[in-house]
Protein backbone atom coordinates (compact mmCIF):
# COMPACT_ATOMS: atom_id res chain seq x y z
CA UNK A 1 0.00 0.00 0.00
CA UNK A 2 1.27 3.39 -1.10
CA UNK A 3 0.91 6.06 1.89
CA UNK A 4 2.25 9.88 2.38
CA UNK A 5 1.99 11.12 5.22
CA UNK A 6 1.94 15.01 4.91
CA UNK A 7 2.07 18.12 6.81
CA UNK A 8 1.45 21.66 5.45
CA UNK A 9 3.35 25.24 6.52
CA UNK A 10 0.79 28.18 6.73
CA UNK A 11 1.24 31.93 6.67
CA UNK A 12 -1.38 34.42 6.80
CA UNK A 13 -2.87 35.52 3.29
CA UNK A 14 -1.73 38.83 3.82
CA UNK A 15 -2.88 40.29 0.36
CA UNK A 16 -6.22 38.19 0.78
CA UNK A 17 -6.26 39.84 3.95
CA UNK A 18 -5.91 43.38 2.87
CA UNK A 19 -8.25 43.07 0.03
CA UNK A 20 -10.95 41.23 2.09
CA UNK A 21 -10.92 44.38 4.50
CA UNK A 22 -10.34 46.91 2.84
CA UNK A 23 -6.62 47.79 4.27
CA UNK A 24 -4.72 50.37 2.92
CA UNK A 25 -1.87 49.36 0.48
CA UNK A 26 1.26 50.85 2.55
CA UNK A 27 -0.06 49.53 5.63
CA UNK A 28 3.11 46.79 6.61
CA UNK A 29 2.82 43.37 5.96
CA UNK A 30 2.97 42.24 10.04
CA UNK A 31 0.30 45.13 10.82
CA UNK A 32 -1.76 43.23 8.12
CA UNK A 33 -1.17 40.01 10.20
CA UNK A 34 -1.78 41.19 13.19
CA UNK A 35 -4.81 43.22 12.46
CA UNK A 36 -6.44 39.29 11.01
CA UNK A 37 -4.94 38.07 14.15
CA UNK A 38 -6.68 40.47 16.37
CA UNK A 39 -9.91 39.55 14.45
CA UNK A 40 -10.17 35.54 15.64
CA UNK A 41 -9.09 36.78 18.87
CA UNK A 42 -11.99 38.82 19.32
CA UNK A 43 -14.07 35.77 17.96
CA UNK A 44 -12.60 33.79 20.66
CA UNK A 45 -10.98 31.80 18.14
CA UNK A 46 -6.96 32.65 19.80
CA UNK A 47 -4.76 32.78 16.87
CA UNK A 48 -5.90 30.27 14.34
CA UNK A 49 -7.19 32.06 11.48
CA UNK A 50 -10.02 30.89 9.22
CA UNK A 51 -8.40 28.34 6.45
CA UNK A 52 -9.31 31.39 3.67
CA UNK A 53 -7.01 33.74 5.31
CA UNK A 54 -4.26 31.10 5.49
CA UNK A 55 -1.93 31.21 2.67
CA UNK A 56 0.30 27.48 2.03
CA UNK A 57 3.92 27.73 1.51
CA UNK A 58 5.21 24.66 2.36
CA UNK A 59 4.04 21.30 2.37
CA UNK A 60 6.43 18.83 3.89
CA UNK A 61 5.73 14.95 2.54
CA UNK A 62 6.87 11.51 4.33
CA UNK A 63 5.96 8.93 1.47
CA UNK A 64 6.51 4.46 1.96
CA UNK A 65 5.69 2.79 -1.30
CA UNK A 66 7.49 0.01 -2.60
CA UNK A 67 11.01 1.32 -2.52
CA UNK A 68 11.03 2.47 0.98
CA UNK A 69 10.34 5.48 2.66
CA UNK A 70 11.27 9.12 0.79
CA UNK A 71 11.17 12.56 2.65
CA UNK A 72 10.50 15.59 0.40
CA UNK A 73 9.30 19.30 0.33
CA UNK A 74 7.09 21.45 -1.63
CA UNK A 75 7.11 25.21 -2.02
CA UNK A 76 7.00 28.17 -3.87
CA UNK A 77 4.17 30.03 -5.35
CA UNK A 78 1.06 28.24 -3.54
CA UNK A 79 -1.46 27.29 -6.69
CA UNK A 80 2.20 26.00 -8.20
CA UNK A 81 3.07 24.11 -4.62
CA UNK A 82 -0.55 22.33 -4.40
CA UNK A 83 -0.85 20.94 -7.70
CA UNK A 84 2.47 19.49 -6.99
CA UNK A 85 1.70 18.10 -4.13
CA UNK A 86 -1.60 16.59 -5.88
CA UNK A 87 0.47 15.55 -8.93
CA UNK A 88 3.13 14.17 -6.51
CA UNK A 89 0.39 12.19 -4.00
CA UNK A 90 -2.48 11.08 -7.36
CA UNK A 91 -1.12 7.15 -7.50
CA UNK A 92 -0.97 6.56 -3.26
CA UNK A 93 -3.40 4.91 -2.19
CA UNK A 94 -3.65 6.24 1.82
CA UNK A 95 -3.58 9.95 3.20
CA UNK A 96 -2.29 10.36 6.76
CA UNK A 97 -2.42 13.88 8.67
CA UNK A 98 -2.53 15.39 11.87
CA UNK A 99 -2.16 19.07 11.82
CA UNK A 100 -1.26 22.29 10.56
CA UNK A 101 2.49 23.47 11.55
CA UNK A 102 2.33 25.44 14.59
CA UNK A 103 -1.51 25.09 14.47
CA UNK A 104 -2.61 23.02 17.07
CA UNK A 105 -6.24 21.10 15.81
CA UNK A 106 -5.81 22.89 12.36
CA UNK A 107 -6.53 19.68 9.79
CA UNK A 108 -4.38 19.63 6.90
CA UNK A 109 -7.06 18.64 4.51
CA UNK A 110 -9.38 21.57 5.37
CA UNK A 111 -6.79 24.16 4.39
CA UNK A 112 -5.91 22.55 1.18
CA UNK A 113 -9.72 22.30 -0.16
CA UNK A 114 -9.97 25.59 0.79
CA UNK A 115 -7.13 26.75 -1.11
CA UNK A 116 -7.56 24.58 -3.60
CA UNK A 117 -10.70 26.09 -4.41
CA UNK A 118 -9.13 29.74 -4.39
CA UNK A 119 -6.66 28.96 -6.86
CA UNK A 120 -8.78 27.00 -8.92
CA UNK A 121 -7.08 23.38 -8.14
CA UNK A 122 -8.88 19.98 -6.99
CA UNK A 123 -7.52 16.80 -5.66
CA UNK A 124 -8.61 13.84 -8.15
CA UNK A 125 -7.41 10.93 -5.37
CA UNK A 126 -10.03 8.51 -4.25
CA UNK A 127 -7.08 7.55 -1.25
CA UNK A 128 -8.64 7.32 1.90
CA UNK A 129 -7.49 10.01 4.74
CA UNK A 130 -6.71 9.65 7.92
CA UNK A 131 -6.42 12.14 10.79
CA UNK A 132 -4.24 10.70 13.11
CA UNK A 133 -4.69 13.54 15.98
CA UNK A 134 -8.69 12.72 15.47
CA UNK A 135 -8.37 8.77 15.71
CA UNK A 136 -6.40 9.06 18.59
CA UNK A 137 -8.42 11.77 20.15
CA UNK A 138 -11.37 9.31 19.36
CA UNK A 139 -9.80 6.93 21.80
CA UNK A 140 -9.85 9.87 25.02
CA UNK A 141 -13.06 10.52 27.04
CA UNK A 142 -12.86 14.20 26.17
CA UNK A 143 -12.45 13.64 22.07
CA UNK A 144 -10.23 17.12 21.87
CA UNK A 145 -7.80 16.78 19.07
CA UNK A 146 -4.32 15.61 20.45
CA UNK A 147 -1.24 18.28 20.48
CA UNK A 148 1.61 16.78 18.49
CA UNK A 149 4.29 18.01 20.05
CA UNK A 150 3.01 16.54 23.21
CA UNK A 151 2.32 13.14 21.70
CA UNK A 152 5.77 13.28 20.63
CA UNK A 153 7.40 14.03 24.03
CA UNK A 154 5.49 11.36 25.58
CA UNK A 155 6.39 8.65 23.05
CA UNK A 156 10.05 9.67 23.46
CA UNK A 157 10.54 10.59 19.73
CA UNK A 158 12.50 13.71 18.49
CA UNK A 159 10.69 16.15 17.39
CA UNK A 160 10.97 19.52 15.17
CA UNK A 161 14.82 19.99 15.53
CA UNK A 162 16.27 23.45 15.11
CA UNK A 163 12.90 25.08 14.10
CA UNK A 164 12.24 28.39 14.03
CA UNK A 165 9.13 28.43 16.72
CA UNK A 166 6.27 26.09 16.82
CA UNK A 167 3.63 28.89 17.09
CA UNK A 168 1.99 30.56 13.81
CA UNK A 169 3.14 34.10 15.37
CA UNK A 170 6.88 32.82 15.04
CA UNK A 171 6.65 30.85 11.70
CA UNK A 172 5.55 33.89 10.10
CA UNK A 173 8.33 36.13 12.02
CA UNK A 174 10.85 33.39 10.13
CA UNK A 175 9.06 33.45 7.03
CA UNK A 176 9.14 37.23 7.04
CA UNK A 177 13.10 37.15 7.70
CA UNK A 178 13.63 34.76 4.39
CA UNK A 179 13.53 31.48 6.29
CA UNK A 180 11.20 29.04 4.59
CA UNK A 181 14.04 26.72 3.89
CA UNK A 182 14.61 26.03 8.04
CA UNK A 183 11.01 26.22 8.31
CA UNK A 184 10.90 23.26 5.96
CA UNK A 185 13.68 21.71 7.38
CA UNK A 186 11.34 21.71 10.99
CA UNK A 187 8.41 20.81 9.20
CA UNK A 188 10.41 17.22 7.30
CA UNK A 189 11.66 16.90 11.25
CA UNK A 190 8.54 16.70 12.73
CA UNK A 191 6.98 14.56 9.74
CA UNK A 192 9.08 11.66 10.62
CA UNK A 193 8.31 11.88 14.03
CA UNK A 194 4.95 11.77 12.88
CA UNK A 195 5.23 8.87 10.79
CA UNK A 196 6.74 7.09 13.95
CA UNK A 197 3.35 7.40 15.61
CA UNK A 198 1.55 6.28 12.45
CA UNK A 199 3.64 3.02 12.86
CA UNK A 200 2.72 2.89 16.25
CA UNK A 201 -0.64 3.64 15.91
CA UNK A 202 -0.99 0.65 13.23
CA UNK A 203 0.69 -1.93 15.81
CA UNK A 204 -1.60 -0.46 19.02
CA UNK A 205 -5.05 -1.26 16.25
CA UNK A 206 -3.72 -4.75 14.99
CA UNK A 207 -2.52 -3.78 11.49
CA UNK A 208 0.66 -4.52 12.02
CA UNK A 209 2.53 -7.31 14.10
CA UNK A 210 5.38 -6.50 16.35
CA UNK A 211 7.61 -8.11 14.13
CA UNK A 212 6.07 -6.19 11.06
CA UNK A 213 6.53 -2.88 12.94
CA UNK A 214 10.27 -3.49 13.42
CA UNK A 215 10.94 -4.41 9.79
CA UNK A 216 8.92 -0.70 9.43
CA UNK A 217 11.61 0.17 11.87
CA UNK A 218 14.09 -0.82 10.01
CA UNK A 219 13.24 -0.24 6.82
CA UNK A 220 13.08 3.75 7.54
CA UNK A 221 16.10 3.95 9.35
CA UNK A 222 17.94 2.62 5.89
CA UNK A 223 16.15 4.99 3.81
CA UNK A 224 17.17 7.94 5.94
CA UNK A 225 20.40 6.98 5.71
CA UNK A 226 20.75 7.78 2.10
CA UNK A 227 19.58 11.42 3.00
CA UNK A 228 22.77 13.78 3.49
CA UNK A 229 20.93 16.47 4.71
CA UNK A 230 22.13 18.00 7.81
CA UNK A 231 18.02 18.09 9.74
CA UNK A 232 17.49 15.05 8.74
CA UNK A 233 20.63 13.64 9.54
CA UNK A 234 20.10 15.64 13.17
CA UNK A 235 16.99 13.86 13.70
CA UNK A 236 18.35 10.40 12.58
CA UNK A 237 20.97 10.35 15.38
CA UNK A 238 18.79 12.01 17.87
CA UNK A 239 16.08 8.72 16.90
CA UNK A 240 19.14 6.26 16.87
CA UNK A 241 20.78 6.93 20.24
CA UNK A 242 16.94 7.09 21.78
CA UNK A 243 14.56 4.25 22.74
CA UNK A 244 12.32 4.10 19.66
Amino acid sequence: MRVLIFSPCCVPDVSGTRRLYGLPADLPEDEVAEYAWQRTRAAGAGDRLPCHLQRVVSIACLRRDALGFSVCSFSGEEANLIKAFYDYSASVDQFVDWEVLGQTGVRPWQILKVRGVLVQLAARSQATRSNLAEELAALDHAGIPLPLPEMLSLAGIPDQLAVPGCSAQSLWSAFQKGELGSIEAANEARLLGMGLLWLRYRLGSGQLSDAECLNEYALLRKSLQTYSAAHLRTWFDAWSSGVV
